[in-house]
């Protein structure tokens, strides 16, 4: 990593051009052997409890857990310089917050997945507990923190590898436009990170951690972006399940899906369809919380997570309106209504 610095930015840790960089750098290049996977879980005791009953994709991130909580206590000499670039705890993860601090998320879409969330580490908990010697007696916010870590920084390398933990690429932290990206070199068997245009001296380094609202940054990573393009919103349809809404989902789709969901029973007539939707998108809307409070410790993430539902539910409301009156206008116009 000579071309780049590790140091403290306005978002706090960062990775930095330590001079001047040309496009197609390899700014960092980690063998194999040296990125956490599933499989160096298994050669830990808790991962090796862990790997054969939980099978299938759910394996690997609670094994990594496993194994990192064990790493953490053992501290051996291959994984030192890796474990001491971790964090000492995910406080700014959303599973960690306080009842008082997690009651300013309530109505939000963080607050429904948070709550899937936590059931389904309580029930890798309550199974660890029973299951693995080394965690009889470890509390559940020790696993909450360490699933968080190991969740926030997965990156997925392919059949070859799976999902693994790399070291030193996740103290990257997170673009919509990055100016760095990765990628598995299966003939090296490395993972590298390549610059993706010049850079000057200075300038911060990101990836992508993928296409994600700010209620998932929050919930995935404890953080948020001061403006995104990739809010959404959960809305509930009754008798149905849940409905991801964006700004980039065209309204002709929704209209086709919610209809295909056999939502609305009222009748026939699209224009009664748009109306039901409307409804249901204005008391989303009002269940939204206000401003987090005074002191708040992440009152700036979930002000911007509770701003960018209105926005999308706002859009959906105005095209829900456009498309009444549209289809109620077509509708009289051919004798319908």
């Amino acid at each position: 990593m000579g071309d780049v610095v590790v140091a403290l930015g306005p978002a706090g840790r960062g990775v930095f051009a330590a001079q001047p960089i040309r496009v197609g750098t390899d700014l960092l290049r980690v063998p194999g052997a040296c990125c956490l996977t599933l499989e160096v879980a298994r050669t830990t005791s808790a991962g090796a409890y862990v790997a054969s009953p939980w099978a299938g994709l759910a394996a690997a991130p609670i094994a990594l857990a496993a194994a990192l909580l064990e790493l953490r206590q053992t501290v051996p000499p291959l994984w030192r310089p890796f474990l001491e670039t971790l964090p000492s705890s995910a406080e700014g993860h959303p599973i960690l917050y306080s009842e008082a601090n997690r009651a300013a998320l309530r109505g939000t879409t963080v607050d429904s997945l948070l709550g899937d969330l936590e059931a389904r580490y309580s029930e890798e908990w309550q199974w660890l507990r029973t299951h693995v010697p080394e965690f009889s007696t470890l509390p559940f916010r020790d696993w909450c923190g360490a699933r968080a870590l190991v969740t926030s920084r997965l990156f997925d390398l392919g059949d070859e590898m799976g999902i693994a933990l790399v070291p030193f690429a996740d103290l990257f932290n997170h673009a919509q436009d990055p100016e760095v990206a990765w990628t598995w070199d299966a003939p090296e068997h490395a993972f590298v990170m390549r610059a993706t245009r010049d850079l000057p001296a200075g300038a911060e380094l990101h990836v992508s951690y993928g296409t994600k609202s700010n209620g998932r940054l929050l919930l995935h990573y404890g953080f948020t972006l001061e403006s995104t393009r990739d809010d959404e919103v959960l809305l509930e349809i009754p008798r149905t399940g849940e409905f991801v809404l964006t700004r980039s989902l065209e309204v002709g789709d929704a209209h086709a899906l919610l209809a295909s969901m056999g939502v609305f029973d009222e009748g026939p007539g699209v224009r009664k369809r748009w109306r039901r939707l409307g409804e249901l998108l204005s008391a989303r809307a009002r269940g939204l919380p206000a401003k987090a409070p005074a002191g708040h410790p992440a009152r700036a993430d979930i002000d911007r997570v509770v701003e960018g539902e209105r926005s999308v539910l706002a859009w959906w409301q105005a095209r829900a309106r456009a498309e009444a009156a549209r289809t109620g206008l077509a509708a009289t116009e051919h004798g319908h209504e």
